[in-house]
């Protein structure tokens, strides 16, 4: 019989690996998270060239808009249409698209078929970065911690896959820290989780201001992994009021900003932290 050529069989497993992603995709949506489904979720990606991976963001926007928030028959909104693809944006970014942006969408416009209506495609926009079409897991998760007076000797330990370095004594037990984590090695790189586990450990009300620094867009080429480094100061004793220094810049990576305005009492004592 006659065989598929080169060329043709790459095709046909490029579609299969799409095909395979978007499944996976439905089972970290059924069945919830792990490390073997987020690493698998990346692992196929990477055999995917860019026109594949373009493709595979587009099916995977088309699934995300089952639920839009843009709806048939409603009056055209700009508003409306900038809260769509921030929504769709922050749902990607769930699936590990970490470098993703809302500026990467763009709608196309067909005001032919009928006088005063508009249909609408949401669609990738062109010269979208790389690293922008690909998830990625967690790398390597380190944690320093500076003392109040930004003094004290040099330490530093591995608890649960994640190296802390941190200046003595140290006044917070790692079962407290590792409580306050949802972030992880191997697990996809969630905004959502890395979100909340900064305000976890702003809750704790020790620290002075919690900041995560990731992986520079500009160095993550070929890679698949991003790596996190959570940066915190302790509170003075005495202090009775603090800010937490962490935010979501206008490009809505994280990054530092404003204050938030949260107030605390120090809680050096008990509570799971060392007097």
């Amino acid at each position: 019989g006659i065989g598929a050529s080169p060329a043709v069989a790459a095709v046909a497993d490029s579609a299969k690996v799409a095909a395979d992603t978007l499944a996976i995709a439905s089972q970290i949506d059924s069945l919830g998270s792990s490390r073997e489904t987020d690493s698998l979720f990346v692992q196929r990606q990477q055999r995917m060239g860019r026109g594949e991976r373009q493709r595979t963001v587009q099916h995977m926007i088309g699934r995300l808009q089952r639920r839009s928030n843009v709806r048939t028959g409603e009056q055209y909104n700009i508003d409306t249409l900038t809260r769509e693809r921030v929504r769709i944006t922050n749902r990607l970014r769930e699936y590990g698209y970490y470098y993703f942006r809302p500026d990467y969408l763009e709608y196309l416009a067909d005001t032919t078929r009928e006088r005063h209506l508009v249909d609408l495609k949401m669609v990738l926009a062109e010269g979208i970065p790389e690293a922008a079409l690909k998830p990625y897991n967690i790398g390597n998760v380190s944690v320093r911690l500076f003392s109040s007076t930004g003094m004290g000797d040099a330490d530093s330990t591995v608890y649960r896959d994640t190296h802390i370095w941190y200046q003595q004594p140290l006044k917070v037990r790692h079962t407290v820290l590792s409580r306050a984590f949802r972030i992880a090695p191997g697990q996809l790189a969630r905004v959502g989780d890395i979100n909340s586990t900064l305000t976890n450990l702003s809750k704790l009300g020790i620290f002075r201001y919690v900041n995560m620094a990731v992986t520079p867009l500009d160095s993550i080429k070929g890679a698949n992994t991003i790596d996190m480094e959570i940066t915190a100061a302790f509170d003075p004793p005495l202090q009775a009021e603090t800010e937490a220094d962490f935010t979501y810049n206008s490009s809505s990576f994280l990054g530092p900003g404003a204050p938030v305005g949260l107030t605390h009492n120090t809680r050096y004592q008990g509570g799971g932290v060392h007097a």
